[in-house]
């Protein structure tokens, strides 16, 4: 088996599903950070990238966490917006994101301002491209992605949307991240089918459909598991390090 990059989600993968909301499991982190710094320091073992919706600043902070630095190994950042470098914190941006593109966001953004109000969502700051809505208390995400793309269908030339677990999110046509992770492949030259990938929703599906090996942790949802190469009998971050485990061949247990 050719295993030459692992990419993975972090929202209900390498964190608890629930956005801002449920703390980052810092012990546990810990321990994906010390199977990391294993990794990097033995070239026997594959790099590890995240390919996540979160923004810029926010997967700088994740990738610090675990210490995920390869040299030429970038992540993909706000669903395929652009990739990620942590060593020198430079960005590539997806070539699907044009003026026109540009200028359909604006005004889709203008749109969606008047539902965030109405609706009392949660937009999460810091995105370049993409806007991603979260639902108050009282209302479920599944009800929120199909109000939001019966609001925005006139959109439908312009605009993708997806769902996680806590975020609906309006990415610009052809900006997903499958096309995120494609990017990644034409950047490193590592060919999709080399590459592990690991997500947890529907929003993970573009990504998993394209890599060779498609899995996930135990709490991946249905369309995750319906298409996933193996699923973890651990949910979150012991999940995401038994996958390691399985595919490089590397024994590390949790204490």
């Amino acid at each position: 088996m050719s295993v030459r990059l692992i990419v993975c989600d972090w929202e209900g993968c390498i964190s608890e599903p629930g956005g801002g909301e449920v703390p980052w499991p810092t012990r546990d982190i810990a321990k994906l950070s010390e199977l990391i710094n294993l990794m990097r320091s033995d070239e026997r073992y594959p790099p590890f990238a995240l390919c996540s919706g979160r923004q810029f600043p926010y997967g700088e902070a994740a990738l610090q966490a675990i210490n995920a630095f390869w040299d030429g190994i970038p992540s993909v950042l706000e669903n395929g917006v652009g990739l990620y470098y942590p060593r020198t914190k430079a960005i590539r941006w997806n070539p699907a994101i044009t003026t026109s593109t540009k200028i359909a966001m604006a005004e889709i953004s203008s749109k969606v301002a008047a539902e965030i109000e109405h609706l009392g969502l949660n937009e999460e700051a810091g995105k370049e491209y993409c806007i991603s809505l979260n639902p108050p208390g009282n209302m479920t995400i599944e009800w929120l992605y199909e109000h939001i793309a019966e609001q925005l269908k006139d959109y439908g030339d312009f605009i993708e949307i997806t769902h996680s677990k806590s975020a609906v999110d309006i990415t610009p046509k052809g900006v997903n991240k499958g096309s995120g992770v494609q990017f990644l492949s034409e950047t490193t030259g590592v060919p999709l089918e080399d590459m592990v990938g690991i997500g947890d929703t529907k929003g993970d599906l573009p990504m998993l459909k394209l890599v060779g090996h498609p899995t996930g942790p135990e709490n991946a949802d249905a369309s995750v598991r319906q298409i996933a190469e193996y699923i973890s009998p651990f949910r979150t971050t012991r999940g995401i390090v038994d996958i390691i485990c399985h595919y490089t061949g590397i024994e590390f247990g949790f204490v």
